[in-house]
């Protein structure tokens, strides 16, 4: 009897598992079924996979443009990091005090005023140094054997090898190799980085007090910075000086775009909050420059208020 009832029971379980077509439908098995399909990647058509091939490639192409236009970004993004987080410190001393209009001015013209003679001070030394390399690739290279000859007999007798340079140091430039001034001014662009620009200092100290003193009384300047004030700022003035002098130095060079009186969407945004749309043309203050690469593509948007 016993026996009769483990054969029912046996029957029954394989009537579940086995109906009339004959095959096991296991509810686990049906559901481990569905995961793998789910789970399985699907084999991609030829065409599709020549799209995609295409479309990796035109993104890789893409990504090695913006690469090399933005290696001047990633080169300076610690300095650009720094002055944008001490004018944020600057705008939000504006809102906390609820600075009147000409209190901003004021602001705009020691933020931005020091930026600016910085920039001009190094940009024209750059331009400087520039003319000097190729009066000095063209000593060289007439010079050469000369030069070789002194340094030689100079270690032969162990006395100290000094060769006196003197070049005609002229603007408009003359007969020079080109591919030594390249090599120079690549050295320089490779060194920028761990140069000390120190030097600048005092001459740029110097030409922001003369700068001031011949804006003395105009809307944009009604602050006159002192010597001692100006000690004050060197961390600021260093970090400044650094990184124009990388901007400077690369090829083709970083400019600011800050001589664009009249306000442009393109290349401004307004400090205020106002909608920028009928506002073309209208005069602006910079409260903080532009930055643009030497091709024209804008990276940081110069910051702007309206003069009304």
């Amino acid at each position: 009897m016993v026996e009769k009832l483990k054969d029912q029971a046996r029957q029954k379980r394989e009537e579940q598992q086995f109906p009339e077509d004959g095959q096991p439908h296991n509810e686990s098995m049906e559901d481990k079924d569905e995961e793998r399909k789910i789970s399985m990647p699907q084999v991609p058509l030829e065409e599709d996979v020549e799209g995609n091939q295409s479309s990796v490639k035109k993104i890789k192409d893409d990504v090695n443009v913006v690469d090399t236009e933005d290696e001047y970004e990633t080169r300076n993004s610690s300095y650009v990091r720094s002055l944008e987080e001490q004018l944020t410190q600057c705008k939000r001393d504006l809102e906390t005090k609820r600075c009147v209009p000409s209190m901003i001015y004021n602001m705009a013209g020691l933020i931005y005023g020091s930026r600016q003679t910085v920039y001009e001070y190094v940009l024209t030394t750059k331009g400087s140094m520039t003319d000097a390399f190729k009066e000095i690739s063209k000593f060289v290279i007439e010079n050469g054997p000369g030069i070789g000859h002194h340094c030689f007999q100079r270690l032969k007798t162990r006395e100290e090898p000094v060769v006196k340079i003197t070049i005609p140091l002229r603007s408009s430039g003359s007969e020079y190799s080109r591919d030594v001034l390249d090599g120079l001014l690549l050295s320089v662009k490779e060194s920028a980085p761990k140069v000390n620009t120190d030097i600048f200092m005092k001459g740029i100290k110097l030409e922001i007090l003369r700068l001031a003193q011949e804006r003395k009384g105009k809307r944009s300047c009604r602050i006159i910075p002192s010597m001692e004030l100006l000690n004050h700022l060197d961390d600021y003035l260093k970090a400044c000086i650094q990184l124009t002098w990388r901007m400077v130095t690369q090829v083709p060079p970083l400019k600011l775009e800050y001589q664009t009186f009249g306000f442009h969407r393109d290349y401004h945004k307004l400090h205020a909050e106002a909608c920028a749309d009928g506002l073309s043309g209208q005069e602006v203050c910079y409260l903080w420059p532009g930055l643009v690469v030497g091709g024209g593509r804008k990276i940081i948007l110069g910051e702007v208020i309206l003069q009304r």
